[in-house]
């Protein structure tokens, strides 16, 4: 991982002083990952295969209004939703743990949490991975509740609830556009031209507005979705695949993505990442980025900070390539690097289930 950015300085007048970040920092330049002096991060006893993880969708969980469920005498229908942003806020969440370890669950996975494009309340349309998007609530809203939720207790005792990330470092939200070609599939890994940019200040952080950081080479189609080159190279339904190669592009942005992440374990003290399609990046990307999520987070003294990924295969030699060890690479400098700790085990999904661990891979 690359060294923390020097901090922002202030234009002298009769001396050079240190000038803060600003609340919301829109570069990677602009963000300090030094540990805070002082501070004491979180860290549980429990190991994480004890964990019982409660997956919340943040827009669909609850728009933190005092509610009461009505009695009924059977389950109804349910509500019915538009594909857009329902009203779903983090503060919602804060509100009703005692909901959520009240079912046995000792942690929980909030779905992507950072500012999207217009109607994506799932999350995964990302275009600026340095603020909360608004729509979700406010950076202090995220704090809040990792504090709620560590400090928590059940029945008088402690009982403490670790929070997980879901991270997207394999694409970006729909931030550009292809040059007069509208939304073009893949075809023979053809690198199409760059068009420009849809929004002036975004993405962000800066960093990413370089075309050079994305592979350009149109929507993933039909078999191409387990298909090497194209599941790795194209876009996913207009989100816009990362070039996160070995090369000195890929190695900038990595780099960048790892910071922008590093962000949110120091300011919210987050405990685990679940890092999302993974199969559709490189294993040594994703093993860069872990290894760089894990040492930093060891620094700050949380020396389990968990890193699971869906990787939606059932193919063992694939899932291989991701996990631990097994991803370990050796650079020039004898730096050695360590993958995902565990993905979802999708042969449940695919009817494998007699060849199925018990546990998590």
């Amino acid at each position: 991982m690359a060294p923390p950015p020097k901090p922002v300085r202030g234009r002298p007048r009769t001396t050079t002083r240190a000038v803060a970040a600003p609340s919301m920092p829109t570069s990677i330049a602009q963000i300090d990952l030094r540990p805070p002096p002082g501070r004491t991060y979180f860290q549980s006893e429990r190991e994480w295969r004890e964990e019982f993880i409660y997956f919340l969708m943040v827009d669909r969980f609850h728009d933190d209004q005092a509610r009461t469920c009505p009695p009924r005498a059977r389950r109804s229908s349910g509500v019915a939703t538009p594909d857009d942003f329902y009203g779903g806020k983090i503060r919602g969440v804060t509100r009703n743990l005692d909901y959520i370890a009240g079912l046995g669950c000792t942690a929980i996975w909030l779905s992507p949490v950072f500012e999207n494009n217009a109607g994506a309340y799932h999350g995964y349309n990302i275009n600026n991975y340095l603020s909360v998007d608004p729509r979700f609530g406010t950076k202090q809203d995220l704090i809040d509740l990792v504090a709620a939720a560590h400090a928590y207790k059940k029945n008088g005792q402690p009982h403490p609830l670790r929070i997980i990330l879901d991270v997207v470092i394999n694409h970006s939200g729909d931030n550009w556009t292809y040059a007069g070609l509208g939304a073009p599939d893949y075809a023979n890994d053809l690198q199409f031209p760059f068009g420009g940019w849809r929004r002036s200040d975004r993405p962000l952080p800066t960093e990413l507005r370089n075309p050079n950081y994305y592979h350009r080479r149109g929507n993933i189609t039909g078999s191409g979705w387990d298909s090497y080159p194209e599941n790795q190279h194209g876009d996913l339904v207009g989100l816009k695949d990362f070039s996160n190669d070995d090369d000195q592009a890929g190695s900038e942005l990595i780099n960048t993505l790892i910071q922008a992440h590093c962000y949110w374990i120091r300011e919210a003290d987050i405990d685990g990442f679940r890092v999302d399609a993974v199969k559709h990046m490189g294993e040594l990307a994703c093993s860069r980025f872990c290894s760089g999520v894990r040492e930093y987070a060891y620094s700050l003294g949380k020396r389990g900070f968990f890193l699971f990924g869906e990787l939606a295969t059932p193919n063992d030699e694939i899932i291989d390539r991701y996990i631990g060890p097994n991803t370990s690479r050796q650079d020039g400098n004898n730096t050695v690097f360590f993958g995902l700790d565990s993905v979802l085990d999708f042969r449940l999904a695919e009817g494998n289930a007699a060849n199925a661990p018990c546990e998590m891979s």
